[in-house]
């Protein structure tokens, strides 16, 4: 659940705030308990190390959207030492959309982790988050 990792923790209050409703029952690994997928839920509690490119490909746009809201928080999130030095680098969603779409359409590809490949071309592509 939210809240319970740390790196969602900061999130808790504004995604409750938004009336977002978070999967109490996460699928325990990738591919599993399809049904998850299709639930309105705009948001999941499942690790976000878990989505693959099979979860992609399958999964609905409500809940692609929401594993794009949640990369795009942490890749782009602050990147701190013994003070602030900055935030990471995101992907416009059309972007992300289209690399997604590209890199999972591949044969043998359903095992691919989102984040590994986000994280990469975020990297070498990305742009400046908006901080308000």
């Amino acid at each position: 659940m939210v809240g319970a990792n740390p790196t969602c923790a900061p999130f808790a209050g504004e995604l409750a705030a938004r009336g977002v409703q978070l999967d109490p029952h996460p699928a325990p690994f990738a591919g599993a308990l399809l049904a998850t997928w299709s639930a309105p839920a705009s948001m999941t509690s499942r690790p976000l190390g878990l989505f693959t490119c099979d979860d992609w490909r399958y999964g609905s746009a409500s809940l692609r959207a929401g594993v794009l809201e949640r990369l795009r928080r942490w890749v782009g999130g602050p990147v701190e030492s013994s003070t602030l030095l900055g935030y990471g680098t995101i992907l416009p969603d059309d972007w992300a959309t289209t690399l997604f779409r590209s890199r999972c359409g591949q044969p043998h590809s359903s095992s691919f982790a989102l984040y590994r490949i986000y994280g990469s071309a975020a990297g070498f592509a990305g742009v400046a988050p908006a901080r308000p």
